[in-house]
């Protein structure tokens, strides 16, 4: 059986496999995002455990690092979520999502495959950006600011968290936050001009053509002689 330090050694190493006792292949997979790290272990509780002890070893004997009792955790990804970089990482479990073989049988397709999830408490702390008595409402510290500066600042915020988290199978919880986020920038815009709401999407209303589609939405235009206009959308 090789040891835990001679995977450890392995910089280029994502996926590795190891020898169980002659109980066949034990998949581990290490993914590292510094100074945190997960590892995904298929087997036993107590063969995990004694990962953890042989790592803890390595760590403190060869580089002088400790891990820390409170983030280094054994999690069941069947009935929890292991936390890592703002995903919550389960395996999935659904009788329903089915697929069929060349041979015209149905088969559950993801069960037990790694899925990565995007946490509702995340989800409840990003919108709660944007609210006010678990309203949307409009952001004072806009109000000064140009139309164009407005709506790019909603623009690159919710890019920015939908990029990040496009991994996530649940990405569509996503579109809660994009309609309290779409209503805080309406109202911030029907603050700044003393408007209404209704006024603002009169105003700001494109059609916006995006890989052969037309989506409906909000823009922005500052015109500048002899160059590209700026455009936030």
């Amino acid at each position: 059986m090789k040891t835990l330090e001679s995977h450890v050694l392995r910089e280029q190493a994502c996926v590795v496999r190891r020898g169980a006792g002659g109980k066949g292949l034990r998949t581990q997979y290490l993914a590292c995002g510094l100074p945190d790290f997960v590892l995904g272990f298929t087997g036993p509780k107590s063969e995990a455990e004694e990962i953890k002890r042989q790592l803890s070893t390595y760590l403190r004997e060869e580089l002088k690092l400790t891990l820390s009792p409170e983030k280094t955790l054994i999690t069941h990804a069947r009935n929890e979520a292991a936390k890592f970089l703002g995903y919550e990482i389960t395996t999935l479990q659904a009788d329903t999502k089915q697929s069929i073989t060349t041979g015209g049988v149905k088969r559950r397709s993801i069960n037990g495959k790694t899925g990565l999830r995007f946490p509702r408490t995340m989800l409840l702390e990003k919108c709660n950006r944007y609210q006010k008595r678990e309203k949307p409402c409009h952001r004072t510290e806009l109000l000064n600011e140009s139309d164009f500066t407005i709506i790019a600042s909603y623009q690159l915020e919710y890019r920015g968290i939908v990029n990040y988290y496009r991994l996530a199978y649940n990405l569509h919880t996503l579109l809660r936050l994009k309609w309290i986020m779409e209503t805080s920038l309406t109202k911030t815009l029907a603050a700044k001009h003393q408007i209404s709401v209704k006024a603002v999407y009169r105003k700001y209303y494109a059609k916006l053509p995006i890989e052969g589609k037309i989506y409906k939405g909000l823009q922005a235009v500052v015109t500048r002689e002899g160059k590209k206009p700026l455009v936030a959308t």
